[in-house]
C-alpha cells in the first residue's frame, strides 16, 4: 500500500471532492458566488458549484465538485485499532464461562433527556443489527436495558443493585455538546460511587470518536456502525469483583477438586453436596448400602438375548409360596437395595429380579 494518496474522482490520484454545505443566504447568483469562494478557502480549485437549493427564504444548500492539492501521509493517521478478534456468540459464551464461571452482567440505558433508543436496542436487543444478533442472545450474558431517559443517580443504584460487569450508554442528541456533558457526569458519578471497582463504562453514539475514551472519562467508546459482535462487552476484561475467591465452603465444586486453581464467587455460587466416591471400575460405591448375599447362580438359558447368561431364581406367586432356593430373608433384603434391584408387585408377593 502508499504511504502518499490523493483522492479518486474520474482517474486515480485526480484530486477530485465533492462537498456540501448550507450558507445562510438567499437562493440566488450571489449565494452561488459565495459558495465557490468558500470552496476555494477551502483548497478546491478549481471548484464547481454542481447544485444549489434554497431552503427557505434566507438559506441556501450547495453541492461543490473540484480538486484538491492536499495529499494524504498514511503514516501519519491515528485511530483506535481493535485489539481483539472478533469472537462467535459460542466463543463468547466459552469465554465468560471459563473465566467467570458466572453470567456477565450488562446494564445498559440512555441517560439524561435522550429518548432515542435505537442505538442501544440495536446493540443489546436479540433482534440486534445488520445480520448480527444482539447481546440477549449470548446465553452467558445477562442483560438489563433500562431503556430511555434514565438519570445518572438512578443509572448507578440500578448497575451496583445488579453488580453489572460493564454499563452501555447510548447519546443519539448532540445539541450544545449535551452527549458529551451527559457522558462525563456519569462517568464521574460511578467513580465517585465505586472507586476502583466500576464496572466497565462504554458510552456510543453517532457523533462519538473513539479516540474521546479517555476525555469522556470512559474505558470504551463504539461509533456509528458498530454491531453487536464489535460491542466493547462481548471482548473486555471483566470488572475487578470477578476475581473475588469463594469462600472455601461456598466454592462450586471445591469437594470434588480439592487441587483445582481458586475458583471465583459469582451470583449463583452455592453449597453444593458431595457425591459418593467412585470405584476403580467407574461405578460409585454403595458401601453406604446394606451387604445383601446373591442369590444361587443357574445355568438357566436366556431366550430375550439369544444365548445362556447367569440368571439368579426370583421369587414367584406360587399359590402364596416362594421358588426353591428363595427364603423370605432374600425377600426382604433385596427390597432395601433400591438401586440394585427391580421390584415389581404381583398381589402381596414382591418379585425381585437380579442379573449377573
Amino acid at each position: 500500500m502508499k504511504r502518499h494518496i490523493r483522492p479518486y474522482g474520474d482517474t486515480t490520484g485526480d484530486g477530485m471532492v465533492q462537498v456540501s454545505f448550507t450558507l445562510p443566504v438567499p437562493h440566488g447568483p450571489r449565494a452561488d458566488g459565495a459558495a465557490q469562494q468558500l470552496a476555494n478557502k477551502m483548497g478546491i480549485d478549481p471548484a464547481l458549484v454542481v447544485h444549489s437549493h434554497p431552503i427557505g427564504d434566507d438559506f441556501s444548500f450547495f453541492v461543490v465538485y473540484g480538486s484538491v492539492s492536499h495529499i494524504v501521509d498514511l503514516d501519519a493517521v491515528t485511530v483506535v485499532e481493535r485489539e481483539y478478534p472478533l469472537l462467535t456468540p459460542g466463543e463468547v459464551n466459552t469465554a465468560v464461562k471459563k473465566s467467570l464461571r458466572r453470567k456477565l452482567v450488562v446494564v445498559g440505558a440512555c441517560i439524561g433527556t435522550d429518548a432515542h433508543t435505537v442505538g442501544i436496542d440495536a446493540i443489546l436487543n436479540i433482534k440486534g443489527f445488520a445480520g448480527e444478533k444482539g447481546l440477549e442472545y449470548y446465553r452467558e450474558l445477562r442483560v438489563v436495558n433500562l431503556g430511555a431517559q434514565v438519570t445518572v443517580p438512578e443509572l448507578v443504584k440500578r448497575a451496583r443493585a445488579e453488580k453489572a460487569d460493564a454499563v452501555l450508554v447510548s447519546q443519539v442528541v448532540t445539541q450544545r455538546d449535551a452527549h458529551i456533558l451527559n457522558t462525563q457526569e456519569m462517568s464521574a458519578a460511578f467513580r465517585e460511587a465505586m472507586g476502583d471497582r466500576k464496572p466497565l463504562l462504554v458510552a456510543g453514539g453517532p457523533r462519538f470518536d473513539p479516540l474521546m475514551a479517555a476525555e469522556l472519562g470512559v474505558d470504551r467508546v463504539f461509533s456509528r456502525g458498530t454491531t453487536p459482535a464489535r460491542s466493547p462487552p462481548t471482548s473486555c476484561t471483566p470488572s475487578p469483583r470477578a476475581a473475588t475467591p469463594c469462600p472455601p465452603d461456598r466454592a462450586r465444586g471445591a469437594s470434588q477438586h480439592p487441587g483445582a486453581p481458586p475458583l471465583v464467587c459469582g451470583a449463583d455460587c452455592r453449597v453444593r453436596r458431595k457425591r459418593p466416591p467412585r470405584t476403580a471400575r467407574g461405578t460409585r460405591s454403595l458401601h453406604a448400602r446394606p451387604q445383601i448375599p446373591l442369590l444361587p447362580r443357574t445355568g438357566e438359558r436366556d431366550t430375550r438375548s439369544g444365548g445362556t447368561r447367569c440368571r439368579r431364581p426370583k421369587p414367584v406367586d406360587q399359590g402364596g409360596k416362594l421358588s426353591e432356593n428363595v427364603t423370605p430373608e432374600h425377600v426382604e433384603m433385596a427390597a432395601q437395595r433400591g438401586a440394585a434391584t427391580r421390584s415389581r408387585y404381583h398381589g402381596r408377593i414382591t418379585v425381585v429380579e437380579r442379573r449377573c
